[in-house]
């Protein structure tokens, strides 16, 4: 076959169907990046390969495909697009975009029909959509659980899922919402063509990651009991799979939720019971640090001073990985993150110097980290923690000096826990014999004026 035009992704991802190539695999065989052969396969003919890789493409048909390999192209073309979309579970993507494809409202009705309103799929959900999302989860886990998929759509899932979860720490989180539903309800059809054992627990954990996300999110919404919902359809489906990691990553998931929903001691209960089979590395230091500052925010004092000492012995075990981390971002715990915890229990039973030296160190390290993985939210805490310990020696501008940089945070990004970190530091300038100072009433108003901007922006 003489090909003298360019090659889209749908003619790429067809090369690679018929070769027989997962997705790895091809990626390997053309020598480019697992992410490159995923966005051909979400985006099809919206997106065109670089003249290179066209070549590339040319040389692998002519001289790797057999006969037999270029007659399957050739067929898998002559049915076209919109038969490969159906076979694979894909929505309609509009040319010229890189966002994922969303599913077809037939799919989406099919797999989630509480999710769908009249004016289209997932993306567009009932009030501000999570609750109807956390409900979908359920309605997910009900039935997976009772229970050949197409192993390149379990690896594109992989990898879709790997990319939200790394936007997630630096990005705004509302429009990762509509995309990591999909995704879940992309793993709930995959499930529905009965795939080979080792697939189903593939797609049972990629379900259960999914669903771990979407409470993530919607905790930081503002969505608690949403989130908690979420968690519990992520927990069945982590038993059905008999996976330790996405166990232990829930459980210490629920232990946030309840934490900073006022329920610290419910949070202790949470990491205690997950910290029994918990492996080292990143996950280990994750459940000391949270029940160190749990038990800080109980009052237990003593307890989170043998929490600390535990994150700090779990540090030194961070070498060992597991698959949850291989995905990246929000399923990590890294030692910044570690540090902004440190500093928050260090706060909450009133060590406030100690608390100031450890977060700016949390500070320091995501400045001068990656950018994917800085976090807004954990930075901005860790500022939080700063202005606190300042406000306790008196140091009204230090504090002001802190927090700037979280007040000037665009909309989308003033998450839930962000602003009750600020409420804290409120209560602390409240409590400040210097409350009635030019700059501290200048920043009461600051933080006062923090929240109903975020509440505007988030529908």
């Amino acid at each position: 076959m003489v090909r003298g035009r360019a090659w889209t992704g749908f003619e790429a991802a067809a090369l690679q169907e018929a070769m027989r190539y997962s997705v790895r695999d091809f990626a390997q065989m053309l020598g480019v990046e697992l992410t490159t052969v995923a966005n051909w396969r979400a985006g099809l003919s919206a997106v065109t390969p670089r003249t290179r890789t066209q070549a590339i493409l040319d040389t692998a048909h002519r001289q790797r495909a057999t006969p037999e390999d270029r007659e399957r192209f050739t067929q898998i073309l002559a049915e076209g697009e919109a038969a490969w979309r159906l076979r694979h579970g894909h929505g309609q993507r509009e040319a010229g975009t890189d966002d994922p494809a969303p599913m077809s409202d037939a799919v989406v009705s099919s797999v989630a029909p509480e999710a769908r309103t009249t004016d289209g799929p997932s993306a567009k959900l009932r009030d501000d959509g999570l609750q109807d999302t956390a409900q979908g989860s359920l309605e997910f886990a009900r039935w997976a659980t009772d229970a050949s998929a197409d192993q390149f759509s379990i690896d594109s899932l992989y990898f879709d899922l790997a990319r939200i979860a790394t936007t997630y720490v630096h990005k705004p989180l509302r429009p990762l919402l509509a995309d990591l539903t999909d995704q879940r309800n992309v793993a709930w059809r995959l499930l529905g063509d009965r795939p080979r054992p080792q697939q189903t627990r593939d797609l049972l954990v990629l379900g259960g990651v999914a669903i771990t996300i979407l409470a993530h999110i919607t905790d930081d919404l503002g969505n608690p009991f949403a989130a908690m919902q979420h968690t519990l359809a992520a927990e069945r489906l982590a038993h059905q799979a008999d996976h330790a990691a996405l166990k232990a990553w829930i459980a210490g998931t629920q232990a946030l939720i309840t934490e900073w929903s006022g329920r610290p001691s419910k949070a202790m209960e949470f990491v205690r019971r997950a910290s029994r089979n918990v492996p080292p590395g990143h996950q280990r230091v994750r459940l000391a640090a949270l029940e160190a500052r749990a038990a800080a925010r109980a009052g237990k004092v003593d307890d989170a001073r043998n929490a600390l000492r535990r994150t700090r012995v779990a540090i030194d075990g961070t070498a060992a990985s597991d698959d949850l981390q291989e995905i990246g971002g929000i399923l990590t715990f890294p030692i910044p993150k570690a540090m902004y915890y440190t500093a928050s229990a260090l706060t909450l039973i009133g060590d406030h110097q100690e608390a100031e030296r450890v977060a700016l160190d949390a500070i320091n390290a995501y400045e001068t980290g990656a950018a994917e993985e800085r976090s807004y939210g954990d930075e901005a805490l860790a500022r939080s923690d700063v202005a606190i310990a300042r406000i306790a020696r008196h140091d009204l501008d230090g504090a002001v000096d802190a927090l700037t940089p979280v007040l000037k945070l665009p909309a989308p990004q003033r998450i839930q826990s962000i602003r009750d970190g600020l409420a804290q530091v409120e209560k602390h300038l409240v409590d400040n014999r210097h409350t009635t100072a030019p700059t501290a009433q200048h920043l009461r108003q600051e933080i006062a004026a923090f929240t109903p901007v975020a509440l505007q922006a988030l529908p």
